[in-house]
Order: C-alpha cells, then sequence, then structure tokens
C-alpha cells in the first residue's frame, strides 16, 4: 500500500491530468507543418514535450515548497509524501529524458528541446516573481512546445506558435489576480483582448468557412469563461481561479482550430481526444486517492463542481508550471 501511495503522489507531483496538453502543442505543430509528418520523429518530440512538462511541474514545486507548506499543505512536497532529494532526483531524470527524446527525433527538435528546457529553468528559478516578464517566459514555454512538433515535421511554424505563446501569457497574466481582490468591472474590461485569439485562429484559416468552424468553438468557451467569471457564478474560491482552469482548457481548443483552419481535419481531432484524456486521467486519479488525500473544500466550497484538486497548477503557473 505504502508503493501505491508513492505511485499516487508522484502523479499529483508531475500533475499527470495535465500532462496531455503538454502533447497537444507538438502535435499541432506537427501537422501545421506538413500533412503527413514523419510519425517516428513527431512522436519523439511529443515525448519531448511532455517529459520536460513533468520535470517543470517538480522543479515548480520545489521552488514552491514553502509557499505550499502554507497554501497547499496537501500538496506531495510540503505534505512529506515525496521528499525533497526525490524529488530533484525525479526532475533530474525526467529533464534528460526530455532531452533524449528530443536528440531522438534529430538535432533541430534537440536544439528547441534545449531552449524549452531553459525557459523552464528561466521561469522556475525567479521568472515567475516578475510579473508580466514571467508572463511572456511562461507563453515562451509553449510556444517553444509548439515548435518541437513543427521542427520534428520539418518546417518551424512561428505565427502559430506565437499565437500559442501569446494566449498562454495573457492566461498567466490573468491568473496573476488570484492574489489581489476581485474587481468585476476591471475584469470585464479585459473581454475584447479574448476575442483576438478566436480572430487570429480564423484569420489563419484556408478559407472563411473555415475560419468560422476553426475559430467559433475557442470563442464560446472564452465566452461562457468570461461571462462566468464576470457574474461571480464561481464557488470555487477566487473567480479567476476558475477562469484560468478554463482558458487553460482553451488550449485544446486553440490547437484543434489551428489545424483545422489549416485544412487538417482528421488532425484537428487529436487536441480533442488528448483533453478527453485529460479529463479521464483528472478523475480516475481523483477518485483513486485515499480520502486523507483528497481535495477537502472549504464549507464555501463545498458544494463547487469543479473545486481545484491537489494536482491543479498553481495559480502562478497556468497550465504548466512547467509549461508545456
Amino acid at each position: 500500500m505504502a508503493n501505491r501511495g508513492n505511485g499516487r503522489a508522484v502523479l499529483a507531483l508531475v500533475r499527470l491530468p495535465l500532462l496531455p496538453s503538454a502533447a497537444s502543442d507538438p502535435l499541432a505543430g506537427a501537422f501545421l507543418a506538413a500533412p503527413s509528418p514523419p510519425a517516428g520523429p513527431v512522436v519523439a518530440a511529443m515525448a519531448a514535450g511532455v517529459l520536460l512538462y513533468a520535470a517543470g511541474m517538480v522543479t515548480n514545486d520545489l521552488a514552491d515548497l514553502e509557499k505550499d507548506r502554507h497554501r497547499h499543505p496537501g500538496r506531495p512536497l510540503p505534505s512529506g509524501r515525496i521528499r525533497h532529494r526525490a524529488a530533484w532526483l525525479l526532475a533530474g531524470i525526467l529533464a534528460a529524458s526530455g532531452l533524449a527524446a528530443g536528440l531522438c527525433a534529430g538535432i533541430r527538435v534537440f536544439t528547441v528541446a534545449c531552449a524549452l528546457a531553459g525557459a523552464i529553468a528561466l521561469y522556475n528559478s525567479g521568472a515567475k516573481r516578475t510579473g508580466l516578464l514571467g508572463c511572456a517566459v511562461m507563453g515562451s514555454c509553449r510556444g517553444l512546445n509548439l515548435l518541437l512538433g513543427a521542427t520534428a515535421a520539418g518546417a518551424p511554424e512561428w505565427v502559430p506558435a506565437g499565437i500559442l505563446a501569446a494566449y498562454v501569457a495573457c492566461v498567466t497574466a490573468a491568473s496573476l489576480g488570484e492574489d489581489h481582490p476581485f474587481r468585476p468591472r476591471r475584469f470585464a474590461a479585459t473581454a475584447p483582448l479574448w476575442v483576438i485569439f478566436p480572430a487570429a485562429v480564423a484569420a489563419r484559416a484556408a478559407t472563411p468557412l473555415l475560419g468560422v468552424a476553426a475559430a467559433a468553438p475557442l470563442a464560446v468557451w472564452l465566452g461562457v469563461a468570461l461571462a462566468r467569471t464576470r457574474r461571480g457564478s464561481e464557488r470555487e474560491g477566487h473567480p479567476l481561479e476558475g477562469f484560468t482552469r478554463r482558458a487553460l482548457a482553451g488550449i485544446y481548443l486553440l490547437d484543434a482550430g489551428l489545424l483545422v483552419g489549416a485544412t487538417r481535419l482528421a488532425a484537428g481531432a487529436g487536441p480533442l481526444v488528448l483533453w478527453a484524456l485529460a479529463r479521464l486521467l483528472a478523475r480516475t486519479l481523483l477518485d483513486s486517492m485515499p480520502s486523507s488525500q483528497a481535495p477537502r473544500p472549504s464549507s464555501s466550497q463545498a458544494q463547487a463542481p469543479e473545486a481545484a484538486p491537489p494536482w491543479a497548477p498553481p495559480s502562478s503557473v497556468p497550465g504548466s508550471s512547467s509549461p508545456s
């Protein structure tokens, strides 16, 4: 039973349910770069993204250990379920494995993987505490993740990578408000900003009709997230926590939208399948946790249908503490 408990702690530490998003970006990048990308290098690039993402999650928790002792004492490190040294060893193994996977995909992919590893290290070592600069570094991590797949397919896709990087940077910036009182009017004023991303997806589409089909799911998803947050209908703590989680889930829709707009219709289903897998993993991991380790919402959160589980990304690290 102890081994099973340790295994669950490791899965929580690397944020298992978030790992599919780290595979979605390289997948999108690969099919944006080529209609039929080479399977071997693309799979290796996806593996590199996932492994580096997981390593970043571990190093993020190591960097935030003292803060988490007070804010998130149930997480694997502050609770003592995983030792400090073991976490560093795990992070090193994951990072080395990620770089090795990048090398298997080719020297150019390895170069991008090294850049991604450097951006993750920069973010977790201090950039995350520098406000908007940290947001930009986080966004660059996601953009580099997409470039892993595009480079494996033979052609860097700079514009889609830039769109994804800007989106994640904005989500990261929004999450910074979780440490301050929520101001509905100020939040509502940001709505035009979020229109930019569905518009960017539509603008890149091969035809206007494809543009509508590609951008509509993301537009609706963000619109609902904005409306729920603006109305204060969240019951899970700070309203921006719910918005951040929903906006991060929008990464799958952004990846899929870029693919649909580029007439990669079949490939566009890939990010959606990965999203379904992420939800399944979240539900499975939560169900497998003993009651003593399961999330325990406060009385004001008891009815929250989407209360953040222990493996939800720290509020300062949307979607990836080791971004994707």
